[in-house]
């Protein structure tokens, strides 16, 4: 995902427990990105609805980060 500096971020992995994909247990995390773009690298794994990963964030500095997702099984 492309980011901001200075831009808020409110990113939800959803799951089956919503009945909106068939993933058990999402989680999210964005890795710490080369220019430090995230002083504090967000990741989740139940802040969202039932078990659904949520993370609001705040881009230090603009560019390019990618986001990790995964579910347990």
């Amino acid at each position: 995902m492309t980011l901001v500096a200075g831009t808020t971020y409110r990113v939800e992995l959803k799951g089956s427990r919503t009945r909106d994909s068939t993933l058990r247990d999402p989680h999210l995390s964005i890795p710490r990105g080369p220019f430090g773009a995230l002083s504090n690298p967000p990741s989740d794994d139940d802040s969202g609805i039932g078990s659904n990963s949520l993370i609001t964030f705040t881009a230090a500095h603009s560019g390019v980060h990618y986001l990790s997702a995964g579910a347990d099984r």
